[in-house]
C-alpha cells in the first residue's frame, strides 16, 4: 500500500518504521498538532507501535510509563546525584542521593536523599535530577 495510514491492512506487517514516522510527521506538521488525535495519525500510530511492541500486543500504557520511568531513573541517578525532591513535607527542596536500592516490590527504585542535616528516603519517581 502506497498511503502509511493505511498499513495497518496490509496482508504483511511493515517492518520499515521511518515511512510512518515521516509520514506522520508531515501530517501533523501540515495539520497542527493537535491531529496527533485524529484517526490517520492513530492508524499510523498504531503500526509504529506494532513495530515497537509487537503486532497485536496489549500494552498498559501507566504500566509502560512507570517501567520506562524506571529504567530512566536507573540510568541517570546514581549515588552523589543532585535532586529536587518532588513530594512531601521537602517538596522542591535540594538534595543529594547517598544511596539506592530496588524496590521491586513497589514497583520503583528507592533513593536515600539528604536535604541539609536530614535524609529521608523516597520513591525515585518523586524526585527530578537536577
Amino acid at each position: 500500500m502506497n498511503d502509511v495510514d493505511t498499513a495497518m491492512f496490509s496482508s504483511c506487517f511493515p517492518c520499515n518504521p521511518l515511512p510512518f514516522l515521516t509520514g506522520l510527521f508531515e501530517r501533523v506538521k501540515k495539520n497542527g498538532t493537535d491531529s496527533i488525535q485524529s484517526d490517520e495519525c492513530k492508524r499510523i500510530l498504531w503500526v509504529i507501535m506494532g513495530q515497537a511492541y509487537g503486532q497485536m500486543a496489549r500494552i498498559n500504557l501507566c504500566d509502560e510509563w512507570d517501567r520506562l520511568n524506571k529504567l530512566y531513573k536507573q540510568e541517570h541517578i546514581t549515588i552523589g546525584t543532585k535532586v529536587y525532591v518532588g513530594a512531601g513535607k521537602y517538596s522542591g527542596e535540594k538534595g543529594t542521593v547517598t544511596e539506592i536500592c530496588d524496590g521491586d516490590k513497589l514497583g520503583s527504585l528507592v533513593v536515600q536523599v539528604e536535604i541539609a542535616d536530614v535524609s529521608i528516603v523516597l520513591l525515585a519517581n518523586e524526585v527530578e535530577v537536577q
